[in-house]
């Protein structure tokens, strides 16, 4: 049985700070230069609430349904992706140029498979370059990448586990020893590549550092366990300092690829270790519309780019205030509709089998 979480509104409240600053970075990237670390925050929350939920089911069962895993996985992440990539297509065979049409349907295939970042570095396109670029999906980079994390990282964990059956503290130990080992390796790869400012940004090597410290707190500080290790005070500061480096910090910052990645993400991971269990968070992660917003993180960050991407002042003869106006009605009104009647039923349906598979 999979170990039960219980509802974190902070952790919520911190991916709705996290999508508003990838937005605002996609509209506003002179404003909010360094809002792309967003993305990072994202992938420290995963790999802690993964690795959590892993370690947790193993503590309660003895063992790991990857299967079952698998499969929630699934439920979670593919339907809304298939909808994005049916309204996407039928978007781009009505308004897309035909030269650009083949682009469309390598990044759409590319996000089916969850290689997106991979399609992109073999297609030579960068993501600074990007930003005002034709293709509706190449936000999808940063879900391939958790997705690999996804299939690969239960694997790893469930051959350590075994290693060290019956042996609970040690177990966590022995894991967090491999994640360590493997952040350490990651920004090894950073550091080495950053002369590559496409392959280091892109590659699942050199930013699985960031899942791997969600990955490594998980395993000293379990899901559930009282976060009062942690200062309310010092996770405010960590908040405080991500966030100021998402207005002062851009891609040419020389730093960046060494230390400054990681050290977004061990920001993170003071934030959440303060945040979860019994520990005080900062009161914005814990405002009811940080927290709403975070539930439809998902949702958010799927539909804003599309959105962005397909209403130009060109096609819709907007400007300034207006067109922010309809980006915004219209990512928000997408977003509700993936989250009321696609994503949640897909949830709560209790299917199993062939019925599931369908």
């Amino acid at each position: 049985m999979e170990g039960r979480l219980e509802h974190q509104p902070a952790l919520d409240g911190l991916r709705g700070v996290a999508v508003l600053a990838v937005i605002a970075f996609h509209l506003w990237p002179d404003l909010l230069p360094g809002g792309f670390l967003g993305v990072d925050t994202f992938f420290v929350v995963s790999g802690y609430l993964i690795t959590g939920l892993l370690l947790a089911e193993h503590r309660a069962s003895g063992g790991i349904d990857l299967r079952a895993f698998w499969l929630r996985r699934a439920r979670r992440l593919l339907p809304a992706l298939f909808v994005l990539l049916s309204v996407v297509a039928a978007a781009a065979a009505a308004w897309w140029p035909a030269q650009d049409l083949a682009r469309v349907r390598g990044d759409a295939l590319a996000g089916l498979g969850y290689v997106a970042n991979w399609h992109a570095l073999a297609g030579g396109d960068g993501y600074f370059d990007s930003v005002r670029g034709p293709s509706p999906l190449g936000h999808l980079w940063s879900l391939a990448i958790e997705e690999q994390f996804y299939v690969v990282w239960p694997l790893v964990l469930l051959a350590v586990l075994r290693r060290r059956s019956g042996a609970g503290a040690r177990a966590a130990r022995s894991v967090a020893v491999v994640a360590a080992a493997g952040i350490v390796a990651s920004v090894a790869a950073l550091v080495l590549l950053r002369g590559d400012l496409d392959r280091a940004y892109y590659g699942t090597d050199t930013r699985l550092h960031a899942l791997l410290v969600g990955a490594l707190l998980a395993t000293v500080l379990p899901i559930g366990a009282a976060g009062r290790r942690v200062r309310p005070g010092l996770a405010t500061a960590a908040l405080v300092a991500s966030a100021a480096s998402w207005f002062l910090v851009d891609e040419t910052a020389a730093w960046l690829f060494t230390v400054g990645l990681p050290l977004h993400a061990a920001l993170t991971a003071l934030v959440i270790a303060g945040a979860v269990g019994g520990g005080k968070a900062p009161a914005v992660l814990t405002h009811a519309w940080t927290v709403a917003v975070g539930r439809v993180s998902y949702g958010l960050y799927l539909w804003h780019w599309p959105v962005i991407v397909v209403l130009t002042p060109g096609r819709t003869g907007l400007g300034g205030a207006g067109l922010l106006t309809l980006r915004a009605a219209v990512t928000v009104g997408l977003t509700v509709l993936s989250y009321r009647f696609v994503e949640q039923p897909v949830r709560r349906l209790r299917v199993t089998g062939r019925r599931l598979l369908v």
